[in-house]
């Protein structure tokens, strides 16, 4: 009877992927023009450029202020009181800079086509971090103090926690950062 059951389940996820893929090959079908179009969208190179630019700065925002973030989370677990009202303190609070930063004008592109290619890139990579990098690391002090607190889970479980919840903070934060630029990647691009 077993060996019935598996069989047959075997022959249900043959026949859903089955229909899966002729799903996919009918929509792909109808909509030949705008797969042609994707794919010549993602070989241009100033798109792919713009893209290289948004994840360089993603990557440095997770791992600077990721790494403060875990660092300050780990001198405010010294203190057991300490660390539970820092938990609800960050659990709204991680998102004042945020708000207070990006209401400020400077963020904005400056007159930027006069200078080399390179010190507009560099620029935009700075000011990129400097403007995500106070909310990712009280985004990363939340998330490691409420993992240890909250999950009570053990240190390698943490860090990967931890990391893949900074990331895709940084992630978010940095796309929504490149909306202030004059060629910001997805945007105006």
């Amino acid at each position: 009877m077993e060996k019935l059951n598996l069989w047959s389940s075997r022959k249900l996820r043959t026949g859903l992927q089955s229909g899966a893929f002729a799903f996919i090959t009918i929509i792909a079908l109808f909509n030949y023009g705008f797969f042609v179009e994707a794919l010549r969208v993602v070989g241009n190179r100033a798109f792919l450029s713009e893209f290289g630019t948004f994840l360089i700065i993603t990557i440095l925002v997770s791992v600077i202020g990721g790494g403060l973030g875990v660092a300050l989370g780990k001198l405010f677990e010294l203190n057991d009181c300490f660390s539970r009202s820092s938990i609800r303190i960050l659990h709204v609070g991680r998102w004042l800079p945020f708000f207070v930063f990006w209401a400020l004008p400077i963020w904005r592109a400056s007159n930027t086509k006069n200078d080399l290619p390179i010190v507009t890139w560099l620029s935009t990579i700075t000011v990129g971090i400097i403007a995500a990098g106070p909310t990712v690391l009280l985004g990363a002090c939340y998330y490691y103090l409420s993992s240890r607190a909250l999950l009570k889970i053990g240190n390698r479980r943490i860090s990967f926690q931890v990391a893949r919840s900074v990331f895709l903070l940084a992630l978010l934060i940095c796309l929504l950062f490149m909306l202030f630029f004059e060629k910001g990647w997805p945007w105006r691009w």
